[in-house]
């Protein structure tokens, strides 16, 4: 059953089309499961956006990384190549 797109407004300039879609509960169970996400509108939202990046040839794990670049959430002193000489895991 598809229903006539409604048009929301989020943010200052952003528009976008909402659809009504029916999806079988596997599908949805399928997305919640892939995702870690427990609202179905959610887990299905991110599972779209999840197989259209890799679609596009970018992995999103990847994408996310990549988005990480120039920020400062790595130390831009940290050397990985001492922590595997000396066999400390910090994180551990």
């Amino acid at each position: 059953m598809m229903r006539a797109p409604h048009l929301h407004h989020r943010g200052r300039a952003s528009v976008h089309m909402e659809k009504a879609i029916e999806l079988p509960d596997a599908v949805i169970k399928a997305a919640q499961d892939a995702t870690g996400l427990v609202d179905e509108r959610d887990a299905v939202e991110q599972a779209v956006k999840r197989y259209a990046a890799t679609q596009s040839g970018i992995d999103p794990g990847l994408k996310a990384l990549l988005a990480l670049a120039g920020t400062d959430a790595i130390d831009p002193a940290y050397d990985y190549k001492v922590m595997r000489r000396s066999g400390h895991d910090d994180d551990h």
